[in-house]
């Protein structure tokens, strides 16, 4: 349950970024600390984003019966991994 609301306040906080007009990519996929030192492989974005993907997926997340909150934020996490994997997949958006 802990960690339910930890995913919570990290989607309320990437939230609060996007309204500002930024979002993390790297960071989104849990591989900030390997952006620092260059771009990561393809294939290592790919693990990420499947990792991620089938623990916030929002089936998934239903049928575990969590909270409305916290589903809303496994959803909102799970768009904001897939914005990012979309992103990094593009090599004209990589950044």
């Amino acid at each position: 349950e802990e960690e339910d609301e930890d995913d919570a306040q990290g989607a309320m906080a990437a939230e609060a970024d996007e309204e500002e007009g930024f979002e993390d990519h790297y960071a989104a996929l849990g591989l900030a600390e390997a952006a620092l030192e260059g771009a990561p492989p393809r294939e290592e974005l790919r693990r990420a984003f499947r990792r991620l993907a089938l623990r916030f997926h929002p089936d998934k997340v239903a049928r575990q019966g969590l909270s409305a909150a916290a589903q809303a934020a496994a959803r909102e996490r799970f768009e904001a991994i897939a914005r990012a994997n979309e992103a990094l997949q593009d090599d004209a958006r990589r950044a």
